[in-house]
């Protein structure tokens, strides 16, 4: 099983890279929208959810925007069936279907465990 993370904060990254790690799940980490949407692009068969935050770059070295809701509304264009889990106090706001929940800018075992659960039977 394999989590991408997608945010600009590298202790979040970290934090949720252990959590994973301590399950036997792999990760790919980005640190900005366009970095994620490439690999996404290319394959994302290989990917069973993302773990996003709401506000990081659009492209490398970029200025901090909410896109968290672009890529939400970019796998719904692009039509990609990839659970997906917020991580931030911020709203997301997007018609995305697999959206489920969100922690709220730090690590809550209960809905990281509840997130694992749901992409166990996504693959």
């Amino acid at each position: 099983m394999t989590i991408m993370i997608i945010d600009d904060s590298i202790g979040k990254c970290r934090k949720i890279e252990a959590e994973c790690g301590k399950c036997g799940i792999e990760t790919k980490v980005f640190h900005d929208l366009e970095s994620a949407q490439n690999c996404l692009k290319n394959d994302h068969s290989h990917i069973d959810g993302i773990i996003t935050d709401m506000r990081y770059p659009l492209q490398k070295g970029g200025e901090v925007k909410r896109a968290g809701n672009q890529l939400l509304d970019w796998l719904l264009e692009q039509k990609i069936k990839i659970p997906v889990l917020g991580n931030s106090h911020l709203e997301f706001d997007s018609e995305y279907p697999y959206y489920t929940e969100k922690m709220n800018g730090y690590f809550e075992e209960h809905i990281f465990q509840e997130f694992i659960s749901l992409i166990g039977g996504h693959e």
